[in-house]
């Protein structure tokens, strides 16, 4: 999607956009607000949310947006121009979401996440909900959401928006709910081992000397829908004895 020059960064950085229009966000707050379009400051409602060094914005698809494929909220960040171009510093676009997406920068370490919880151009009006992830000893990672941890497919469309290459998962489930594909350990596999253990237990050979063991099978599970999306054509013999599936919306 190309640029758009009239975007949040460049309105704050053009002083054309008033302060109190502008909701900050404190560190360690989760807040929900009602985003107005940044050209209609008649409305009442903040124009725009800063949550750290990310500008969250609603752009509806009217008027010199009616060229937008729908109606969003974006996320910019303001990023230095190439020193030779003269611009200083410039908006970089990172996210757009839709009513239901959340976006989040956490595989980069990055705090801040936002959720679109409704869009309504009607009254020209996108409910979103802003906040940080807590962390606990820097090694695992909690999100908020109505004081409950999102579900794995919730947590699946954060990752596609965090980290834009391959997720593979562990089970069928997962690769149903984005990501791109899994092995998955096979009860037959398992009972196949357990019975070969058995009889040479029975045998007479002692349970301490059978050795441990892991699945060293496994069904492939790929997620036909991801490799439409990024126009990958695998071949054939990648294909062969695999289980296709689609994701679910």
């Amino acid at each position: 999607m190309a640029q758009r020059i009239y975007n949040t960064v460049n309105t704050v950085l053009l002083g054309w956009l008033a302060r109190h229009r502008t909701y900050q966000l404190a560190t360690t707050e989760t807040a929900a607000l009602a985003l107005r379009p940044l050209h209609q400051a008649d409305l009442d409602g903040p124009l725009c949310a800063v949550a750290g060094r990310y500008f969250i914005s609603y752009r509806p698809k009217v008027r010199w947006d009616a060229g937008l494929p729908h109606s969003m909220v974006e996320v910019h960040t303001v990023g230095i121009a190439d020193a030779h171009s003269g611009l200083g510093r410039v908006s970089n676009l990172v996210a757009t979401l839709q009513a239901g997406e959340t976006w989040t920068n956490a595989a980069l370490g990055d705090s801040t996440w936002v959720r679109v919880d409704e869009i309504d151009d009607t009254f020209l009006r996108a409910k979103v909900t802003i906040g940080h992830q807590q962390t606990s000893g820097g090694q695992r990672v909690h999100f908020a959401r109505d004081g409950k941890p999102p579900t794995n497919q919730e947590m699946l469309q954060i990752l596609r928006h965090a980290y834009d290459r391959p997720i593979l998962g562990g089970n069928r489930y997962q690769v149903e709910q984005g990501a791109w594909a899994a092995v998955v350990k096979t009860g037959q596999e398992q009972g196949e081992l357990s019975a070969t253990m058995l009889l040479q237990a029975m045998q007479g050979n002692p349970v301490s000397t059978l050795p441990v063991t892991q699945n060293s099978r496994g069904q492939r599970i790929i997620n036909v829908t991801a490799l439409e999306r990024h126009g990958i054509v695998p071949r054939p013999t990648v294909l062969r004895g695999a289980t296709l599936v689609r994701q679910q919306p």
